[in-house]
């Protein structure tokens, strides 16, 4: 890869993998009603003076969520007067997708989990077209071979991709250790937008939490990189490093993205480019319709010195869009 390339994933990059979509998240947690057996579990291990914030907010949440009819609970987080839900709904968050992670995968002895729903059902994978195309060749001190010149930003809770990449990274290296292995994935700059649900074990020994848990004692560890909407009002690192990579990069592409106005605003769209152009601006629509295909694209664009380019829809899911689209920044 020798042009800077960043990729920008949402919920629909990780659907196939078991996840749920933002509203099909937001519709989880606003249909499933009393939380009290959640609630006992989880709160013996929060601390005393937490637990009646938590228990507040979750009966706000269970009360007016629902009615506000919120196409997701980010946005319904995000105005104001629901700020004081936020710890409440990061707690509901980690229950849904911690549920994901448990029920999509399962570990056989030899230590590579595999995915029963695409056993099952097999589906395409693009998780398997991108590790391969960053470990082409394949030596373990050439991984990844993007060389720096890719950033994955995610606005995704869960963890499937560096897990991903790690079990595959041990089967296609087995003589390197998971630590050396980690290291290696470092080098890819993903970045979780609003955080996601808790380190994994070789990130962090003492507060990682092992992909599938849904021991109660690690919600408290699940929450801790969680930052919902409310939290990112004012800048930080992370947005900072985002913005300043899009704005250097030549191929931008949205992988299962929903082009919400507020998390495109976060990632200071529209905005001036370094670049004198962009070679490759475009992104999956998959399941949208014209008229919000439209909509997308008057909103959304990079100004360059040679004018302003406008994003490419293409109307493809994730594996679709990364043979027939991406595919083409790895061999340039």
């Amino acid at each position: 890869m020798k042009n800077n390339t960043v990729l920008i994933l949402g919920a629909g990059a990780s659907v196939d993998y078991g996840f749920p979509t933002g509203l099909d998240l937001s519709k989880e947690i606003a249909i499933s009603g009393n939380y009290s057996d959640f609630m006992k579990e989880v709160l013996t291990f929060c601390p005393t003076r937490s637990k009646h914030k938590y228990i507040r907010g979750f009966n706000l949440i269970d009360k007016n969520f629902f009615r506000s009819r919120s196409l997701s609970i980010d946005s319904w987080l995000a105005k104001e007067e629901n700020s004081g839900c936020v710890d409440a709904a990061k707690l509901l968050i980690a229950r849904v997708i911690s549920v994901r992670e448990k029920s999509d995968f399962s570990t056989s002895q030899n230590g590579f989990l595999r995915m029963q729903h695409l056993k099952k059902n097999p589906k395409p994978d693009w998780y398997q077209r991108l590790f391969n195309a960053l470990s082409t060749p394949n030596k373990f001190e050439d991984f990844p071979s993007s060389n720096d010149k890719l950033t994955i930003v995610t606005f995704n809770y869960d963890r499937s991709l560096e897990f991903y990449f790690l079990e595959a990274m041990q089967g296609m290296y087995p003589e390197h250790s998971k630590d050396d292995c980690w290291e290696k994935l470092n080098l890819l700059n993903i970045k979780h937008v609003y955080g996601s649900v808790g380190d994994l074990p070789v990130a962090n020994a003492e507060h990682g939490v092992e992909y599938g848990s849904e021991l109660p004692e690690d919600y408290t560890n699940r929450i801790k990189n969680l930052n919902l909407i409310p939290e990112l009002r004012n800048n930080n690192e992370t947005i900072s490093f985002i913005q300043g990579k899009l704005k250097e990069a030549q191929n931008i592409f949205f992988v299962g993205f929903s082009y919400d106005r507020m998390n495109l605003e976060l990632l200071g769209f529209p905005f001036q480019s370094n670049q004198s152009n962009v070679l490759d601006f475009s992104g999956s629509v998959y399941g949208m319709e014209d008229g919000e295909i439209q909509k997308v694209g008057n909103i959304i664009h990079i100004s360059t010195n040679h004018g302003t380019t406008k994003l490419n829809p293409v109307d493809a899911d994730a594996y679709t869009f990364f043979r027939k689209i991406i595919t083409k920044s790895f061999s340039l």
